[in-house]
Formats: C-alpha cells, sequence, structure tokens
C-alpha cells in the first residue's frame, strides 16, 4: 500500500471515526460543553467526507464542488465556532462581538458558491486527479488573504480564552480546557501547514490528519476520563468554595489533601500543611491528645479545639473514604467554625439565667399569655399576689370566671375588659388599670396596678403573646380607703354642726312665731296677718324637718346608701328653704337607677352646690335637674346671683375643689360656668360604662 493508498484509507477511518464520536458525545448533549464539542465533531466530519466525495467523484465539476466549495465552508466555520462556544461559556454576553465574528464566514460561503466573485478566493486554480487523491494548485486571491488574517486573529482570541479558562479552573474543569486547547492548536497547525502547501505529499492535506486525532482525543475523553460527568465537577466546586474547612488524612493522621477553606484555618500556606500531621497544627498538649482519641474513630460532634494558639469551637465531622467495602483509604475531616455562634448562645444563655433570676425574684407579679388568653408563664410573686397555687394557675384564662375580679366601684371586672386581652385584640399597650383580685388564701381581695404589653414576632403586625406586670397596692388602698373614711367623717361632723345649728335656729325661730300668735289671742289682729304667721311657721316647721333628716342621713351613712337620689335631693331642697329668701325648684327627669358610688358623689356635688349658692351668691332664684337615662345621669344647679366672686371666698374656693374630687373619683365630667351678676351654672355628667365608646 502506498503513502497515497494509505491516506484514502485515513480519510475513510476519520470519517467512521468522526461518527463514532458524533454518536458518542450526542449522550451528553444536555451539556453546554459538550454541545460545543459536538459542532467541531460535526465540522471535521464534513471536511473529510467533502474529501472523500471529490476523491471519488465522476466528473471534475463535481470534484471541484465538493473539495473546494463545501470543504472549505467546513473549514471556514470550524474556528468562529469554537469561539463562539468558548466566548459564552465563560460568560462573554457582547452580541455585536459575536455576529462580527461570523460575518466573514458568511461572505466567505456567498463567495465561494458563486462563479462571479470566485476570484476573490483564487486567483488561479487547477486540480489535478489521482487514482487515490486530489492535487490542487491555486493562487490565493484578495478575500483569501483577507481570511488567513481573520482565522489567525480568531485562533489568537480562541488561545487566549482557553488559557484564560485552564487558569481559573480546577483539575477535572481544567482537563476540558486543555482539551479543547491542544485540539484548536493542533487544527490551526493543520490549517497553516496546508495554506502555505507543506505537506507530505502532493495531494495529501495536514487538516484531515489532525481532525482523526482530535476526534481519537475526544473518545479517550468521554470514554476514560468522563470529561462530562458533571457530578466530579460539583463535588470539587463545593468543596473548593464551601467556607467549612475539609481535610483528608491518613491512618497516621497525615494531611493528603486540603481545601481553600482549611488553608485559612491553619493560616499556613497549602505546601506547608500537606504531608504533615494535623495533630502538629494544635499547640496546646491536651487539645492535641483530645484531637488524636477523636482521630481513631469516626466521629459527630462539638468540640473546643486549640488552632492558631486560640480555643475554637468547632462542628466536627469524621468519617472514613472506602475504596472498595471495608477497605478504607483515607479519612475526611469537616471542620466547621461555630465560635461565633457558640459565645453568641452562651451570651444568651447567661442572659436569660439573669433574666430567669430577676423574673422569680422580683417583687412585682408577672404574667405570660398566649392569643387565646391562656397563661403560660408565670413568676412568684404573681403566686403570692393572687393567691393561686402553680397547678391552678398554669393554663387558666382571664376569661375564667374564678378569677372575681372587680373594679374599684366594686363592680364585676368582665373577661373581656381584662388589660391583657385588650392588648391582644388592639395591638396597644394598656396601662395603669387598677383592679381586685379574689385571693383565696387570704380570703379578701388584693388591689392590683396592671400593665398589659404585646409581643409580635418580626414582619408581623398581631401579637402571639403578651405578658402583664401588676404591683400590690392593697396596702395603698387600705390607706386611702382609710383617708377617705377619715375626710368622709370629718366631713359628716361638720355638716352635722352646721345642720345643727341651722336646725336650732330654724326651731328657736319657729318658737318666735308661735310665741307671737299666742300673745295676739285676744288681741284684734287681720286674718291676713295671722295666716302669714302661720305660713311663715309651716315654712320654719317644713325647713327643720328637712335638716333633721339631712343630719340623721349624715350621722346614719347606711341611710344614705339606701335612700334613692331624688329622694335625697329633695330633702336638701326641704332644708334650704328657711335659710335663703330665694326660690329653690327641682326637677327629676326620668327615673333610672344610679350606682351606689354616682349617686354620693351626685347627693354630694348637690349638696356642696345648694351651700356655696345659699351663702354667697346672693341669688333669688335656684334651680336644681336631675336627669336620670339609660346612658347617663346628669345634674344642674343654677342660680341668678353675683356669680362667683375669686379670690373673695375661700369656702366656695373649698367647695369646688371638693366637687371636682367627687366628680373625679366616679370618672363623671363636671363644668362651672359663671358671669358677673348673672348667676353660676354647675354641671355633672356621668356617661354610664356599656355606652362609652
Amino acid at each position: 500500500m502506498n503513502l497515497y493508498e494509505l491516506y484514502s484509507s485515513m480519510l475513510v477511518a476519520s470519517s467512521v471515526l468522526s461518527g463514532l464520536t458524533l454518536i458518542l458525545m450526542l449522550k451528553y448533549r444536555a451539556n453546554r460543553i459538550a454541545r460545543g464539542l459536538l459542532a467541531t465533531v460535526f465540522a471535521s466530519l464534513g471536511v473529510t467526507l467533502s474529501l472523500l466525495l471529490g476523491a471519488y467523484s465522476s466528473t471534475n465539476e463535481a470534484a471541484v464542488f465538493w473539495h473546494g466549495n463545501i470543504r472549505l465552508i467546513f473549514n471556514i466555520f470550524f474556528l468562529p465556532a469554537s469561539f463562539i462556544f468558548v466566548y459564552t461559556f465563560l460568560g462573554g454576553k457582547n452580541a455585536k462581538l459575536i455576529w462580527f465574528t461570523l460575518v466573514i464566514p458568511i461572505l466567505t460561503v456567498f463567495i465561494s458558491l458563486t462563479n462571479n466573485f470566485h476570484h476573490l478566493l483564487f486567483s488561479a486554480y487547477a486540480m489535478e486527479r489521482g487514482e487515490y487523491y486530489l492535487r490542487v494548485s491555486w493562487q490565493p486571491g484578495i478575500w483569501f488573504m483577507a481570511l488567513g488574517a481573520y482565522s489567525y486573529a480568531i485562533v489568537f482570541g480562541l488561545v487566549y480564552l482557553l488559557m484564560s479558562w485552564v487558569g481559573r479552573t480546577k483539575k477535572l474543569p481544567r482537563w476540558r480546557g486543555l482539551l479543547i486547547l491542544a485540539t484548536s492548536v493542533m487544527i490551526t497547525a493543520a490549517y497553516t501547514l496546508d495554506t502555505f502547501g507543506y505537506a507530505l505529499a502532493p495531494g495529501i492535506l495536514n487538516l484531515p490528519i489532525g481532525l482523526a486525532v482530535m476526534n481519537l482525543a475526544y473518545i479517550i475523553g468521554v470514554w476514560y476520563l468522563n470529561l462530562f460527568d458533571i457530578l466530579p465537577v460539583a463535588r470539587e466546586t463545593l468543596t473548593q468554595y464551601m467556607s467549612d474547612a475539609i481535610f483528608v488524612v491518613d491512618s497516621n493522621n497525615v494531611v493528603l489533601d486540603v481545601n481553600p477553606a482549611g488553608v485559612k484555618l491553619i493560616d499556613r500556606p497549602a505546601s506547608d500543611i500537606l504531608g504533615k500531621n494535623i495533630v502538629s497544627f494544635m499547640p496546646r498538649e491536651d487539645r492535641a491528645k483530645q484531637a488524636e482519641e477523636i482521630l481513631e474513630n469516626e466521629f459527630l460532634g462539638i468540640l473546643p479545639l486549640d488552632i492558631q494558639s486560640q480555643d475554637r469551637f468547632f462542628d466536627i465531622l469524621l468519617t472514613n473514604i472506602y475504596i472498595e467495602q471495608n477497605v478504607v483509604a483515607a479519612k475526611l475531616l469537616v471542620l466547621r467554625d461555630i465560635t461565633k455562634r457558640k459565645r453568641i448562645e452562651e451570651a444568651l444563655l447567661e442572659s436569660e439565667e439573669k433574666h430567669r433570676s430577676l423574673f422569680e425574684t422580683m417583687a412585682q407579679g408577672v404574667v405570660y399569655q398566649s392569643t387565646s388568653g391562656e397563661i403560660i408563664s408565670f413568676n412568684q410573686a404573681a403566686e403570692r399576689i393572687l393567691g393561686v397555687s402553680l397547678d391552678q394557675l398554669q393554663g387558666r384564662t382571664s376569661l375564667d370566671p374564678r378569677w372575681k375580679v372587680i373594679h374599684e366601684n366594686g363592680s364585676v371586672y368582665l373577661g373581656e375588659e381584662h388589660p391583657a386581652m385588650l392588648a391582644l385584640q388592639t395591638g396597644q399597650e394598656v396601662r395603669n388599670q387598677i383592679m381586685g383580685v379574689y385571693n383565696p388564701k387570704t380570703a379578701g381581695y388584693r388591689w392590683i396596678n396592671i400593665h398589659a404589653v404585646p409581643q409580635f414576632r418580626q414582619g408581623e403586625s398581631t401579637p402571639y403573646q403578651v405578658y402583664a406586670t401588676f404591683d400590690d397596692i392593697t396596702h395603698f388602698k387600705q390607706l386611702q380607703e382609710e383617708e377617705r373614711q377619715r375626710v368622709a367623717l370629718e366631713e359628716r361632723q361638720r355638716l352635722a354642726r352646721d345642720l345643727h345649728d341651722a336646725v336650732s335656729q330654724t326651731l328657736f325661730s319657729a318658737r318666735v312665731t308661735s310665741e307671737v300668735l299666742l300673745r295676739q289671742k285676744n288681741k284684734s289682729i287681720s286674718q291676713k296677718k295671722v295666716w302669714e304667721h302661720v305660713a311663715h311657721l309651716d315654712l320654719l316647721v317644713k325647713s327643720a324637718l328637712g335638716e333633721m333628716r339631712i343630719l340623721l342621713l349624715e350621722l346614719r351613712p347606711e341611710s344614705l346608701i339606701n335612700a334613692d337620689l331624688p329622694a335625697l335631693l329633695a330633702h336638701l331642697v326641704d332644708a334650704a328653704a328657711s335659710r335663703i329668701d330665694a326660690e329653690i325648684n327641682l326637677d327629676i327627669q326620668g327615673k333610672e337607677q344610679t350606682p351606689v358610688d354616682v349617686k354620693i358623689a351626685f347627693y354630694r356635688i348637690a349638696q356642696e352646690s345648694l351651700n356655696n349658692m345659699i351663702k354667697h351668691a346672693d341669688s333669688t332664684k335656684i334651680n336644681i335637674c336631675l336627669t336620670s337615662s339609660r346612658d347617663f345621669v346628669k345634674i344642674i344647679a343654677e342660680d341668678n346671683g353675683v356669680g362667683l366672686r375669686r379670690g373673695k371666698s375661700s369656702g366656695a374656693s373649698m367647695g369646688i375643689k371638693i366637687m371636682r374630687e367627687r366628680a373625679s373619683e366616679i370618672g363623671a365630667k363636671l363644668e362651672i360656668s359663671s358671669k358677673p351678676k348673672q348667676g353660676t351654672r354647675v354641671t355633672c355628667t356621668w356617661q354610664r360604662k356599656e355606652n362609652i365608646k
């Protein structure tokens, strides 16, 4: 077999090899690298087939078409396709550069397929046909020279991209770059030799030989090196870029491999770590001994290790690497530095312990409740103040009727009104709420001042729990009640003295009037005069009777509680009739019952207003109007006197202060308006709670 027969057989073998490579790589067509290499294999198949078809064509025209035109097209697109693939694979996104790369190959195809412009490629072209070969002699045209320059520019760009790829990738990825780089350089060299006419013999081209070697290299790479198996690449990439330190050690704890995170942890170059016993990087003897014990078997856990002369905490994974069943080749050691997390956990634990200690020892009661109102946590002070044991308190809600909670006025404190429930409903803090809670251990009520604060998770607008803090103010309330009773007693005594004096004076006036009438028994006196004295006497007796009733009410407070408000006001008006010459009118509207504390407060305000008007107003007419409805209770006391004279009567100022205190105690609104020489108007309004919005 001569050289030409061998060349012809090589073309057939190269075509078959290209076809086998194409079939083999179709399995990996989903891989981006495989798709790029598939394009080069397809181009090589096109080149070898076009050479074979040209060599065995029946006519010169057909031989020229396959050998010249078609082969040239495959040649032209081989390098640009490789460049575009590598450029886009490495992240290139310049669309203009990609289209510019394809402009000259597309124009070359147009020129090669037309007779009118074919001279631009070849100024002279001749072909000699042998039995197994085609020998072509030609002279390059202007476009062919430009195409050559373009091809070398593409080659330089491709080599630059491939070298950068090889330089920045690791192990298996680097093999891919080296493979494409080597084949690209080889094909470029063959292309150059063919262009300048350097061949083994006339008519034998170097490019098909290079393409055959390329296909053989691809088959070896795919079959033997598993170049398109992505899992080793993924594992290698994960190892290189993960933040955990990874060491591969042998049975003697000598480091065989280390990732960049391990190099950073030891703070030495990889060359100083590889081949050294990993225990040697732990200067403390006790820590080194502990590490040796751990390295004897597989391990998973958290331990402190002394690395870089610093005690640091690591989440450690130590496992065997098997090459065959039960045959250990090495050990894989993974270290995750959790020192910062451990310090935070320790600080958090210390803070929680301090909080728990404060929580358990503080004198203030603290209760945590869930969104349903169920108690989930509480301190000892809460147990003591509420008088409920641990078992009784756990799980109880604010709606539980066993609490027996009351307002300051003695009315029932509904569960829905509890500050904790209101805080959960509104998402707002509820502060300074006074309530009385029945304490079963002391068989009495404990008064507490409670604050409820809702708690939210980050990013949520609905509270997930609420905590309530409360102070035991029972002693303060007792002192307050004692003070209130003392003040009330002094006030009753003062009123009793005033009433006693007023009754004595009224009875004395009645006695004088009656004596005057008796002296006129045998004297001539007009009947009109007699009846005037009788009317005056009746007024005095009626006034004395009213004053006596008020005196009895002051001396017996339970009578004041049992009487209704209209009757109490009537007694006030009757008692005041003899103390002033003014006309006093009482108007009662509505018959709704009034709570005891509200009734007493309104009675005292009316009493104080009437006393001030009698003593200081110089009025001729006084009106008192009481309105009692389902929504509110209102009392108005007004006169047509001189009005308030500021700074001239300390008694009037003291009376106004007392009235404001009375109104404040029941949550009522007190308004006092006055104009000089036009009188004074006192208005007190109390809204029933179910109508407060």
